[in-house]
């Protein structure tokens, strides 16, 4: 379950390798977030000299969790790590690549253009 101050990869070729969750966007008053939910983090690990550091605010949709999760045809996916892709302010992917499988949940809730980046759908 991702909650807040989790410790979450990045998915994407940014210089980001990890970020701690500090917020969860929703309409409701869940506190855990699901595949295809945004949530603000702050950068936790960086390349450096790359633009970025640690601290820095950012958003992100989170694309892979290791709990088990049901699609529609009734198969349940579940990843080997808790990953996220970093979003622009617009909402629309930073990234021009993406590392790992991407689960088809993500076509429903309106991230379409992530498999345009190379992903293997799950």
């Amino acid at each position: 379950m991702i909650q807040i101050r989790r410790i979450l990869k990045v998915a994407d070729n940014r210089p980001v390798r990890s970020i701690r969750c500090i917020g969860l966007k929703h309409k409701s008053t869940r506190t855990v977030a699901r595949v295809g939910d945004q949530l603000l983090g702050a950068v936790r690990v960086t390349r450096p000299n790359r633009g970025w550091r640690r601290g820095q605010k950012v958003r992100a949709v989170l694309v892979r969790r290791v709990r088990s999760t049901s699609s529609a045809s009734g198969m349940y996916v579940k990843f080997q790590e808790n990953s996220v892709l970093l979003l622009n302010e617009k909402g629309s992917p930073i990234a021009t690549r993406l590392k790992g499988p991407i689960p088809n949940v993500l076509r429903e809730k309106g991230f379409g253009k992530l498999f345009a980046l190379g992903a293997r759908p799950v």
